[in-house]
């Protein structure tokens, strides 16, 4: 029997850290995606258009 190798592709919203009154930084922790990635998926990082999220 054939396996198949897909992977599963798993989205991470990135947080919003406010820096200072005019500049924000956008992270993802990288224990969430090596958790990810050793367990054969794949992390895709998206990030927000504002601060909403």
């Amino acid at each position: 029997m054939e396996r198949d190798n897909k992977k599963v592709i798993v989205g991470i919203v990135a947080k919003h850290i406010h820096v200072n009154q005019s500049k924000i930084n956008s992270f993802i922790r990288d224990e969430l995606k090596q958790a990810i990635f050793d367990n054969g998926g794949i992390a895709i990082g998206i990030l927000s258009p504002n601060e909403e999220i």
